[in-house]
């Protein structure tokens, strides 16, 4: 979701793409994540990072550890 914020975590191509599991695991973690204030859920429905910055962050990192 750092990459694509428009992303849409529920749908089965993120889910292939990411390599992550069901849409009840995904839906667990963004409640978790949005309780602790890391992501917000927009009217529309998709979910964004509370702190502009964190999605540069998590790009930036997961660069810093390719090979």
């Amino acid at each position: 979701m750092s990459k694509d914020p428009g992303a849409k975590p529920f749908s089965r191509e993120f889910q292939l793409t990411h390599g992550i599991g069901p849409s009840s695991s995904i839906k667990g973690s963004l409640d978790s994540l949005t309780k602790k204030g890391i992501f917000y859920k927009t009217k529309k429905g998709s979910y964004q990072f509370s702190d502009t910055f964190m999605r540069y962050w998590i790009s930036y990192l997961r660069e810093a550890v390719r090979p």
